[in-house]
Formats: structure tokens, C-alpha cells, sequence
């Protein structure tokens, strides 16, 4: 339900959103906001072995596609700043990114 909630906000927002999966290169990538080259992964927690799985997606899409500028991972109640790769990554709770960071 978060991540509908999450994509529904997104398409009302900035209309246009895709969803990237790719078995070739191994990224899944919940939503990709072209207009802001923005990546965004949907998580309920990233504790324990959900963390690889959430933020290396994004990793992943950064690495093959330079044109990413942002990096997200939007999960129930959890905030930090993830220091990896070319982009940080922002892992923020749903609250603070539906009232503030879709809009800024």
C-alpha cells in the first residue's frame, strides 16, 4: 500500500513515471521521475537484508544510466543519508516526503 500511495503521488505530481526492471543488468527500480532524473525506491524498512536489496537497485541504475541525478529510498518511519557511489542516497519516511520533498 505505501508504494501505491507513493506512485500515486508521483503520476498526480509529475505525470510521467516508469518503472525500470532489467534482468540483464539487474536493476528494479520501483518508479524513475525523467523530468527531475530522479530514482526512487519504495521500502517499508531498510533493515537487514532488505537494505541491499532496496538501495542496490539504485546503485545499480546510477552506475549504468549518469543522467540520475537523485537517488530516494521512501520507507515507513526511517531516515538517513546513505554515502555510496556516484549519488548519495536519501532514505527519508513517507510523511516527510509526501509533504516536502515531492514539492521542492
Amino acid at each position: 500500500m505505501l508504494e501505491n500511495l507513493i506512485a500515486v503521488e508521483l503520476s498526480r505530481e509529475y505525470g510521467e513515471i516508469y518503472y525500470m526492471k532489467s534482468a540483464k543488468t539487474g536493476i528494479d527500480v520501483d518508479f524513475y521521475v525523467p523530468e527531475l532524473r530522479w530514482a526512487i525506491q519504495v521500502a517499508y524498512s531498510v533493515k537487514g537484508e532488505a537494505r541491499d536489496r532496496e538501495i542496490g537497485g539504485l546503485l545499480k541504475l546510477a552506475d549504468k544510466f549518469p543522467e540520475v541525478q537523485r537517488l530516494t529510498v521512501v520507507t515507513w518511519d526511517e531516515q538517513e543519508s546513505v554515502a555510496s557511489g556516484r549519488l548519495p542516497i536519501e532514505v527519508m519516511p513517507a510523511y516527510r516526503f509526501l509533504l516536502s520533498e515531492m514539492r521542492s
